[in-house]
């Protein structure tokens, strides 16, 4: 894969993480603990320790060879704390300004052959391990993060926090909607 590629791909993810950070930083303590019954069962705290989990798993992978995606801290104190949800995600940056800082010595190990395990179903127990790289599961993460920063964005209108235009917007959807108002200006 070209350096570009693998840059571009690293960025996207300091992006998603960005946003992050910048949205816990706009919250109240209240807020990012609320419960948005009926509609959500979930709080913005328990969904940034899901964000912060599929991210551990590439960052600080248990075995080497395999990033789990099932290894996940709920009950985590990053679910009730602010601050921890900021300290953590700052962590997930700095080892992607790592990556970035040392991208032509890092891209090939980005591009290696690992295994993904994860559960695939949901009436019984069962996981899957596959084939994949680093490269491709950071694409799938930063992809990841963003659609649960949908979801957390429901929760913080509910409670009438104002929210960075491209909250939960995907990429090729943010081109789409930047091509649409050229074509209107």
């Amino acid at each position: 894969m070209k350096l570009d590629a693998v840059r571009s791909i690293v960025i996207g993810n300091i992006e998603a993480v960005d946003q992050g950070i910048r949205l816990i930083d706009a919250l109240s303590d209240d807020q990012y603990v609320f419960v948005a019954s009926p509609y959500v069962k979930s709080t913005i705290g328990q969904h940034f320790r899901h964000v912060v989990d599929m991210f551990m798993a590439i960052s600080a992978p248990i075995d080497a060879s395999t990033i789990d995606y099932d290894v996940r801290r709920r009950g985590a104190d990053i679910e009730v704390s602010r601050t921890t949800g900021l300290s953590e995600l700052r962590q997930v940056r700095a080892w992607m300004n790592q990556l970035l800082a040392d991208i032509e010595a890092r891209a090939p190990s980005l591009e290696l052959p690992v295994n993904i395990k994860t559960e695939v179903t949901i009436e019984e127990t069962h996981s899957v391990t596959l084939h994949s790289s680093t490269m491709r599961e950071l694409i799938f993460t930063s992809s990841h993060a963003v659609h649960h920063y949908a979801l957390i964005s429901v929760i913080a209108k509910l409670q009438g926090v104002e929210l960075e235009e491209n909250l939960g917007v995907a990429p090729a959807t943010a081109t789409f909607l930047r091509n649409e108002a050229k074509q209107f200006a």
